[in-house]
């Protein structure tokens, strides 16, 4: 259960972080919720070969689900800019909600997609979560060699 639960809250992180920037370094903050809900579709259509009502629906999730994600990021700026840190009380709330959200995706994704679309799309999110898994274990561990030498 443990390690449902982490993987999902690394999931909506990888998500959070995807959303953000792509590879190429370009914003996607600047993009509309729609635009980044049907690039997103898109490709889940080119992975799951999605029927045209499948798709309908998809962007429907996909939409909300940026809507959400856009909705989060603006309040973690206004938040920082009050400089202000968070208790444990809060970071477990949000957590909490970040869960109860990716759970409740999963199952609506789950309603609109077969039993081979679904369980590609969920081995994909689960290698997505395991290459961010371990390009943040490399980012830690250069930084805590990076300590160790200069305790030397």
């Amino acid at each position: 259960m443990k390690k449902l639960l982490s993987i999902a809250l690394i999931g909506l992180l990888t998500f959070n972080a995807f959303a953000q920037t792509n590879k190429r370094g370009q914003d996607r903050s600047k993009m509309t919720a729609d635009q980044i809900a049907e690039l997103h579709t898109k490709k889940m259509v080119l992975q799951l070969e999605l029927t045209a009502d499948q798709q309908q629906k998809i962007f429907q999730l996909n939409k909300a689900q940026a809507l959400q994600r856009q909705e989060r990021r603006k309040e973690r700026t206004a938040f920082g800019e009050k400089r202000q840190k968070r208790d444990s009380n809060m970071l477990f709330k949000h957590k909490n909600e970040n869960l109860d959200a990716l759970i409740a995706h999963q199952k609506e994704i789950k309603n609109v997609l077969n039993e081979s679309q679904f369980e590609t799309w969920k081995n994909t999110r689960n290698r997505k979560i395991h290459k961010h898994l371990k390009h943040k274990k490399m980012k830690g561990h250069s930084k805590n060699s990076k300590r160790k030498q200069e305790k030397r």
